[in-house]
């Protein structure tokens, strides 16, 4: 890859409580794998929301040159917000539910083998989605999305199918909210299931949002949906799960490198797959190449 590995310092933020099923020995395998490689580690367990940002502003200020978020998209996103503009390098072991970051960049589901490509991948400056003050690297937004975030949230059933229960449950109760906005300087009035901002691809498990999104090309995907009728609703998750949601006639998509809403009344959101509560203001800016990550190298055709 191309990380310079002449300092063989790694750092790893693990997040126990990503997922559903955390292997207990996980930090053991990473550490066998690290001394196999003539790698010297350090393990630090995150205790408290947001205790992933500062330990990975700890590793970048101590100048480790490889900095790993061990746990599900929220987790990437508190490590990857602590490593903006440094010259540090993230790599994703996914072990959380969703992993739709991880999924977008093709890296393995077994976090060994994601961490294997420390050797085999390459290292790319990505973009960045600066959301009301806090970044964001997978897919934010506003409306029933953020909605179902929260409500996800409180549950405590993680996994493909509590999401989807939730989302069935709660739909036909959700109304359109009406939204102002601004995209890139110019007006946009309308009524709106969900307002989203996509640096990549998908929400996670394959649930895609902006199919032809790109981390690294200086736009974000805007998406805008708008309400179908509950029995279009199997068919609308199904476009969402194919990568076919752009062909819906309740979906328009286009990219833009700025998008402020402004809204008559709170509605909630998310920054990658994260609730936020609710706001009446919604402001996404793009910092193209903001953040260093290690991905599977393109030139082998193998994750």
């Amino acid at each position: 890859m191309n990380q310079n590995l002449s300092d063989n310092r790694v750092f790893f933020i693990i997040n126990q409580c990503s997922g559903r099923n955390y292997q207990q020995n996980l930090e053991d395998k990473l550490l066998s794998r690290c001394r196999q490689n003539g790698l010297q580690p350090t393990v630090e367990f995150t205790a408290h929301p947001g205790h992933a940002t500062e330990l990975a502003k700890k590793a970048a200020h101590n100048q480790y040159p490889v900095i790993f978020a061990v746990g599900g998209d929220g987790t990437v996103n508190e490590v990857a917000n602590g490593l903006i503009h440094t010259p540090a390098a993230m790599g994703i072991l996914p072990n959380g539910s969703g992993n739709g970051l991880a999924r977008h960049l093709k890296i393995p589901m077994n976090p060994l083998k994601a961490f294997d490509l420390l050797h085999t991948g390459t290292t790319m400056s990505m973009d960045g989605m600066l959301i009301n003050g806090r970044y964001s690297f997978n897919v934010a937004g506003i409306g029933f999305d953020g909605y179902i975030a929260e409500q996800f949230g409180r549950n405590g059933k993680r996994g493909l199918v509590g999401y989807l229960m939730t989302v069935m449950r709660e739909f036909p109760r959700f109304r359109e909210f009406p939204l102002e906005a601004m995209v890139d300087g110019s007006p946009l009035h309308d009524r709106l299931l969900i307002a989203a901002v996509a640096n990549s691809s998908q929400f996670g498990n394959g649930a895609t949002i902006a199919p032809a999104a790109s981390i690294c090309d200086g736009k974000m995907d805007i998406c805008l949906i708008h309400k179908v009728s509950y029995f279009r609703a199997v068919h609308f998750l199904t476009q969402l799960f194919t990568g076919k949601l752009d062909r819906s006639p309740s979906v328009k998509i286009f990219q833009a490198t700025e998008f402020n809403v402004v809204l008559k009344h709170p509605v909630c959101y998310h920054i990658d797959g994260e609730p936020c509560g609710a706001t009446t203001l919604f402001s996404a800016t793009l910092d193209p190449g903001c953040l260093n990550i290690i991905t599977p190298d393109p030139s082998t055709g193998k994750e």
